[in-house]
């Protein structure tokens, strides 16, 4: 199956410079032939395969690499919901690891920030000579 995504927009990913990553890593609703569809996008620069797992079923979906070795993509057609998916991941070193998705949940900085901004919490770091974190202090206004 053709990309789902252009060289553009991995090579932005690959090379760290997209501002939202969210917008192109993770599960996406797609429509493929007319019908509502999910893509899953993962970029893992140390492996050779990737595999979609879904844990309630034990079913895998190889993902293809897209416009990057180490950018992959899945579409999973007849799927009108995402389900709570891991990576079955194959290293250059042979090792397998089975791992979530970060990108499968949304971001939270957001409210992180904005709970800070309410609060008026500020963090002050004092950092020791070799620049390791000697202590923290919160101060609240």
């Amino acid at each position: 199956m053709e990309p789902t995504i252009s060289p553009e927009q991995v090579e932005s990913i690959v090379l760290n410079l997209h501002h939202d990553p969210f917008q192109i890593l993770g599960p996406h609703e797609i429509e493929v032939n007319g019908d509502k569809s999910w893509v899953v996008r993962a970029f893992v620069p140390d492996s050779t395969e990737v595999y979609l797992l879904d844990p309630t079923t034990a079913e895998e979906y190889p993902m293809e690499s897209a416009h990057n070795q180490h950018f992959f993509e899945v579409v999973l057609p007849g799927h009108k919901e995402i389900f709570m998916y891991q990576y079955r991941i194959v290293a250059i070193n042979g090792h397998q690891r089975v791992v979530h998705d970060p990108y499968f949940f949304l971001p939270q900085i957001n409210f992180v920030i904005n709970f800070f901004k309410l609060r008026k919490i500020y963090t002050r770091w004092k950092f020791t000579k070799n620049n390791s974190i000697h202590s923290c202090s919160m101060i609240t206004e």
